[in-house]
């Protein structure tokens, strides 16, 4: 994990969330495509929805790890008790804004009139802006109505729920970025002893990691009942 330094305040973000290590579906080509713009533009207004662990923290952070010192990223869920101009100084100005989560601010009214005020700024000086939230703007329904219709006027995306297919390819792609081989047997033994989501399988990758690392053997089924990879206690 790396906290970036642009603020009076340690944000922490997660290294493996990169465009190059996001399992790109179908359903979520045209995203990933417009995001891939984004970067090599400098770009773009786009706003993604989907519900928790489908990926928007980890394409809003992979947009802000590409662009460095370019780009600006915001975890609002994590921030809506700080002032918000302890932490929007510079953001008028960063070629790439990428706010998290804007339905954490539906009861801050400081912070709403502070987010309308800088994405005008923004929109007038043509700088990128990348949201997302758990719902479409639509339905951010107590949002101060004139922030509402500023992010209905951007490029929506969905990212729906992954299938159980979709996530044990995931569990595969991501192994293989670790460099781990994770055979079909083992990939469908730990998928129907696990919770199927993209966050536990992630964390139970790390376990996995840890331990193959540590007793220099193959990802076997034997592996991960002798050291109980499965059990979280």
């Amino acid at each position: 994990m790396s906290a970036t330094g642009q603020l009076p305040l340690s944000i922490i973000t997660d290294d493996e969330a990169t465009l190059a290590n996001f399992q790109s579906r179908t359903s979520v080509l045209e995203v990933v495509n417009g995001l891939s713009t984004l970067v090599d533009c400098r770009q773009g207004e786009y706003f993604l929805w989907g519900a928790e662990g489908v990926g928007k923290s980890h394409l809003l952070q992979a947009v802000s790890h590409a662009l460095g010192t370019h780009a600006l990223y915001l975890p609002l869920e994590d921030l809506t008790e700080v002032p918000p101009q302890a932490l929007l100084e510079g953001a008028d100005t960063v070629p790439v804004l990428a706010l998290d989560n804007v339905q954490a601010v539906l009861r801050s009214p400081d912070w709403q009139e502070a987010l309308f005020h800088l994405f005008n700024r923004r929109r007038d000086a043509g700088l990128a802006l990348l949201f997302s939230a758990d719902r479409v703007p639509s339905e951010l329904v107590t949002l101060l109505p004139d922030l509402r219709s500023r992010l209905g006027s951007l490029t929506v995306f969905h990212l729906p729920k992954q299938t159980d297919q979709e996530l044990a390819e995931m569990l595969r792609f991501r192994a293989a970025r670790r460099g781990l081989l994770m055979s079909d047997e083992v990939v469908n033994y730990v998928m129907t002893r696990v919770e199927r989501s993209a966050k536990s399988l992630i964390m139970l990758l790390d376990r996995i990691d840890r331990a193959a690392l540590a007793q220099a053997r193959p990802v076997t089924i034997p592996l991960i009942n002798e050291l109980r990879l499965l059990s979280r206690d």
